[in-house]
């Protein structure tokens, strides 16, 4: 079982061009789940936030650890 230490939590909005295109922005970086909810919790407080926080996503990973091992696909 990896250790909380060893996870880091990514706190990502996302949005949607008028194009269709989709793009994720890095809100934050943090060492346990508990923070970044709390992140998530006072993005809350924005009354520009407070609307979207639908947008918002806490993403998990593993430190020294690959994400795409397979690699990715490019679509047009």
């Amino acid at each position: 079982m990896q250790k909380d230490s060893e996870k880091i939590y990514l706190l990502y909005y996302y949005f949607e061009h008028e194009n269709g295109q989709e793009d994720y922005v890095l809100k934050g970086v943090f060492s346990s789940r508990q923070k970044a909810e709390k992140e998530l919790k006072d993005f809350g407080k924005f009354p520009e936030f407070k609307k979207i926080l639908s947008r918002f996503a806490i993403y998990e990973f593993m430190i020294d650890d690959i994400v795409w091992p397979g690699g990715f696909v490019t679509v047009d």
